[in-house]
């Protein structure tokens, strides 16, 4: 958790749709492997939008939000989202 808001907080004030982060911290956040964000974007599925600038991949904030929000339940029968 210790590592999410510290990541968070290097983008305190900016427009979530402005944030650009790396692979690696955009895996914190999701709380997956970067590996499974390579496999997302290589098969298309599950993933999340990304940006490549160059040879770098980026991931926006707001993008990445929108993931969490599409994986929050209620309750443990609720049927799981496209991730």
């Amino acid at each position: 958790m210790n590592q999410i808001v510290s990541i968070l907080s290097k983008y305190e004030g900016i427009d979530p749709s402005l944030a650009l982060l790396r692979e690696s911290d955009a895996a914190i956040i999701l709380d997956v492997h970067p590996g499974t964000l390579q496999n997302w974007r290589s098969s298309g599925k599950g993933g999340v939008p990304y940006v490549k600038l160059g040879g770098a991949i980026r991931y926006r904030l707001s993008e990445l939000l929108r993931k969490l929000e599409e994986s929050a339940r209620t309750h443990t029968s609720d049927a799981q989202g496209g991730g």
